[in-house]
């Protein structure tokens, strides 16, 4: 347990609950505004945050110069987080078609060029080989050869070659 300041004991868990709380808001806010959605990175800054901190601040029985510590520290590894995925997802795109990347921009989903059974997963599987090789016909994969048992003929001629 962990003691506030006015000697009341809080249990570990409120603590870790609301720095859990803390660090998804942080995470929330950055990406909110990164994707341009500012007026919920705003809410999230001015109202959500300011409240949720000082909770925790009252409960966690930390210093202040720790309290404030932590939480810079918090926000820098969030904000690195974000960034680096804001990167990799646009890196990820360029590499996509300008109609691809336009249905992304909209939130619509990836179109195959055919309709696939939903049990069927090898036609899926071939499916989305055939759209990157579409898209990227350098980095296309190469299928593997499919093994199959040797026929009947196949065999004895195989004999052959071995006894003469």
């Amino acid at each position: 347990m962990i003691h506030s300041p006015v000697s009341t004991p809080v249990p570990v868990a409120s603590a870790d609950a609301l720095w859990r709380e803390i660090s998804e808001a942080a995470h929330e806010s950055c990406l909110a505004k990164c994707t341009g959605r500012h007026r919920d990175a705003r809410q999230l800054m001015e109202h959500t945050l300011p409240l949720v901190i000082r909770e925790w601040s009252q409960v966690c029985g930390l210093p202040m110069a720790e309290r404030k510590e932590r939480l810079r520290k918090l926000f820098a590894q969030v904000q690195e987080r974000v960034a680096s995925a804001v990167i990799s997802r646009r890196l990820a795109e360029e590499g996509l078609p300008p109609e691809e990347r336009r249905n992304r921009a909209l939130g619509r989903p990836m179109q195959l060029s055919r309709r696939i059974p939903i049990h069927d997963v090898a036609g899926m599987i071939d499916a989305l080989n055939e759209m990157e090789q579409r898209w990227n016909p350098a980095a296309a994969r190469p299928q593997p050869a499919v093994l199959t048992a040797p026929t009947r003929s196949q065999s004895l001629s195989n004999r052959a070659l071995v006894t003469a």
